[in-house]
């Protein structure tokens, strides 16, 4: 089994003992973007279980036996980097790789669609402080068509449903971490308006997500 599978197969269980394992076997920057990685894949298996995926990466984050990862500095010097900052990175990085999808792969709404997979990961990782970004906040406030936002400049009519699926499941999973991190706080005013004129304009189509929007309001 290449590394990469044992990653899968070790957050697929849940298990951080073999994922650290696994690191330690090899500290460098590839075992981290293989487990940053391997989150959005076991996501789109098991959608039900991005909560406790998360967590077993914050497991292994905060693991007290974590190894410093090998690097390179600036200019190109080996170094050492501490897992957990890479780690945050590479989460990061996996994130707004999976919020960039293009509209071929997102048109269709369905459990294992990309976009909405990376909401439930990006609200559960709101939620635990793994990782809280302006892109992460940027989803949300486009998905909703805040009125500063610019969503129509990166969105297309098509896409308006999935985005606004996307912003109301990653709320829903994220939940109060949603109004009160530093990047999303200052939107908290705008929330329900926002909420209440998507409903209005019967952006979101499908039963499935007008019950995920009516859920979602309620709790604004």
């Amino acid at each position: 089994m290449t590394s990469q599978a044992s990653i899968i197969a070790a957050l697929t269980s849940h298990n951080e003992s073999i994922l650290l394992n696994i690191i330690n076997d090899n500290p460098t920057w590839d075992s981290i973007h293989d487990l940053a990685y391997g989150v959005i894949k076991v996501a789109q298996s098991h959608p039900t279980d991005v909560e406790k995926i998360v967590n077993t990466i914050i497991a292994v984050r905060d693991a007290l036996d974590a190894p410093a990862i090998n690097s390179n500095d600036s200019a190109g010097q080996p170094t050492k980097r501490e897992l957990s900052d890479l780690l945050s990175r590479e989460i990061y990085e996996m994130l707004t790789s999976a919020f960039d999808t293009t509209d071929q792969e997102i048109s269709s709404i369905n459990p294992q669609n990309p976009l909405l997979i990376s909401a439930m990961i990006s609200g559960a990782c709101a939620r635990s402080q793994l990782c809280n970004s302006a892109a992460q906040a940027g989803m949300v406030t486009r998905g909703l068509q805040f009125k500063d936002s610019d969503y129509d400049s990166y969105l297309t009519p098509d896409n308006y449903e999935v985005n606004a699926l996307h912003a109301c499941l990653q709320l829903l999973v994220g939940g109060s971490a949603g109004y009160t991190s530093d990047q999303m706080g200052y939107e908290k005013e705008g929330m329900l308006p926002a909420l209440k004129s998507i409903a209005s304009k019967d952006i979101i189509k499908s039963a499935n997500g007008k019950n995920l929007l009516q859920v979602r309001s309620s709790r604004s």
